[in-house]
């Protein structure tokens, strides 16, 4: 998948409440967002405490519909011990998005993106990258 452009977005606040901001106009503004900055697709990832418990996400957005199906197998075969997260994509614009909650709470965006890059290279990644 060589020259594909992804970015990769830290929030403070849960996918759920990112959501709940603009229920109706999120998938939008991360369009417009990517296309002014000339991406792929976009990785949105969160880090949330709550009580003193960490919480994780990670999210794929991309205005294309679903050319992402070995990548997002790639990333759900990673140490990240992802689940599935109920957050649906927007109704519009279409598009594709998955998100999941992360078991893995040591891989930060730093420990992240290198798997993504690995995976874009053509290489497999390790736990280590």
């Amino acid at each position: 998948m060589a020259g594909v452009r992804y970015g990769a977005s830290s929030l403070p606040l849960s996918l759920a409440d990112f959501v709940a901001k603009e229920p109706e106009a999120w998938g939008h503004r991360l369009k417009e967002w990517m296309r002014s900055n000339k991406l792929d697709f976009l990785l949105v990832l969160t880090n949330t405490v709550s009580a003193e418990i960490s919480r994780r996400e990670l999210a794929v957005f991309s205005v294309e519909a679903e050319p992402w199906g070995e990548f997002i197998s790639a990333l759900e075969k990673t140490d990240l011990s992802l689940k599935v997260s109920p957050i649906s994509a927007p109704a519009k614009p279409p598009c594709f998005f998955r998100a999941w909650s992360q078991g893995n709470l040591k891989r930060s965006r730093k420990r992240i993106t290198p798997l993504v890059d690995a995976f874009l290279m053509g290489r497999k990644a390790s736990a280590t990258d």
